[in-house]
């Protein structure tokens, strides 16, 4: 009886840690993000923004399957958005904070994984910057090739079937 006893209780502290910390990386996100403004890019349709001096991104808050959702990024003549430093990764994210207001939604940005095995950016640009989740990229039932965003905690990576439907993120370059 103190054997469940014990389990029960460590099983229910794993749990209120797990929330604890969920919660205090969103309190943080949100503390973070209140510091960064997003810049609109000139030139462009509403809701684009500076990404780097070079691009623009912007969120599509439909859904679609990871081809569906390049597509539609090509057809702005940009990819799902790839992310090579800390920068450039706070701005999708505070934006992604901010639009879902605190809520978390997963959603396509340009990782897809390679003939080589290993992930890289739909754009061909290199791979220098990752923020996966801890045992991610797992490949779960050997299916999961394409990349998403704020899965299971804010900001973190995630390897996934790639015909789920998700919000995504294109980016552009700068007119």
């Amino acid at each position: 009886m103190r054997c469940v006893w014990l389990t029960v209780c460590a099983a229910l502290l794993l749990l209120m840690i797990t929330q604890e910390t969920d919660a205090s990386l969103t309190a943080r996100v949100r503390h973070n993000c209140r510091r960064l403004r997003l810049i609109p890019c000139r030139g462009m349709s509403r809701g684009w923004y500076k990404l780097d001096k070079r691009r623009c991104f912007k969120l599509f808050s439909y859904f679609r399957n990871f081809d569906q959702a390049q597509v539609k990024c090509e057809q702005h003549c940009g990819d799902l958005v790839s992310l090579h430093n800390v920068h450039q990764y706070d701005r999708v994210l505070c934006h992604l904070f901010k639009y879902y207001k605190g809520k978390k939604r997963s959603v396509w940005v340009g990782g897809e994984k390679q003939r080589n095995g290993k992930f890289g950016w739909t754009d061909a640009s290199r791979w220098n910057f990752s923020r996966w989740h801890k045992g991610q990229p797992d490949n779960w039932k050997h299916g999961e090739h394409c990349m998403e965003m704020n899965w299971n905690t804010w900001g973190l990576w995630n390897d996934q079937h790639c015909g789920a439907k998700r919000p995504f993120v294109c980016a552009v370059r700068c007119p």
